[in-house]
């Protein structure tokens, strides 16, 4: 019994290979519609291509592949892509509204510089008023040679512009601004 199931299997093999003297000319008008309507002829060129899903002589079944599902990006319900632009980074946080600084603080700034220029108040224009912290004890406007405590001051700035000039006021809390000549900047996110 088993050296008739060896036999019969190469005998299928054989068969199915298209060994034992068959031509091309044999194969095309042997094969069939795989859809098994009929037994027609077909020529080479309606043949499926060796090892398709839809060749006729294969002994066996073609398994589908396994499709592993992969997690796609999803964008953010606030920001939708847009086809050939880049992707915007996250914002940053923003720093929160300073306080306004008084009223009294402005009109100071404002009187000082007029008395120096010797111009009428009202020529003067206010650019900017606010909340800042300083970066050290020089409040942002450092003399040569001299050392100032290390350590964040919170005060505040006030820019003014008479005619084609701004001048730039700085203080502490709770004490008097001033002219600065050689302003630096306040910490990052208080400007």
């Amino acid at each position: 019994m088993r050296d008739w199931l060896v036999v019969l299997s190469l005998a299928f093999l054989v068969g199915a290979c298209g060994a034992g003297g068959s031509t091309e000319a044999d194969i095309a008008t042997t094969t069939t519609i795989p859809d098994g309507t009929a037994d027609k002829p077909v020529s080479n060129d309606d043949r499926p291509e060796p090892g398709s899903q839809q060749a006729s002589h294969s002994p066996e079944p073609v398994s589908e592949p396994i499709l592993i599902p992969v997690p796609a990006p999803v964008p953010e319900p606030s920001k939708p892509a847009r086809p050939g632009l880049p992707t915007p980074p996250p914002p940053r946080p923003t720093p929160q509204d300073p306080e306004p600084i008084s009223d009294d603080a402005i009109r100071d700034a404002i009187a000082d510089l007029a008395d120096r220029l010797d111009v009428n108040p009202n020529v003067i224009d206010v650019l900017d008023a606010r909340q800042v912290t300083w970066r050290d004890g020089s409040i942002g406007c450092p003399a040569p040679g001299l050392a100032y405590p290390q350590a964040e001051v919170p005060g505040y700035l006030v820019i003014l512009r008479a005619g084609d000039t701004s001048y730039r006021y700085h203080a502490a809390d709770a004490a008097a601004s001033f002219l600065c000549d050689n302003p630096q900047g306040p910490l990052e996110g208080s400007a």
